[in-house]
């Protein structure tokens, strides 16, 4: 099952941000010592997210965590971040439980 059936099975509708498939956290770019363009595209994302989550009244939900913990850091108490692992936790489970 993927995430997206379980998350709808527990009554959450899926929003994605435009332009999903140009979208980047950074990550692979910081890991490279190239913290600019990391911060570029994470400022990318940040502004799309903003947009998709309503103004931060959403949570967003990554499914990797590297970059779930990317966007943390970055967007801290402007947006709420988890991975997958935390929304199916505390989120998910306790509906479908």
């Amino acid at each position: 099952m993927t995430a997206e059936r379980l998350f709808r099975k527990a009554g959450y509708d899926v929003i994605y941000p435009q332009q999903l498939a140009g979208l980047c956290c950074g990550q692979p770019f910081e890991s490279k010592g190239l913290n600019e363009a990391a911060d570029a595209k994470s400022a990318e994302l940040e502004a799309l997210l903003g947009d998709a989550s309503q103004g931060g009244r959403l949570p967003i939900v990554f499914d990797t965590s590297p970059c779930a913990y990317r966007m943390k850091r970055k967007v801290e108490g402007r947006l709420k971040i988890l991975d997958s692992i935390e929304f199916i936790h505390d989120a998910v489970l306790p509906r479908c439980g």
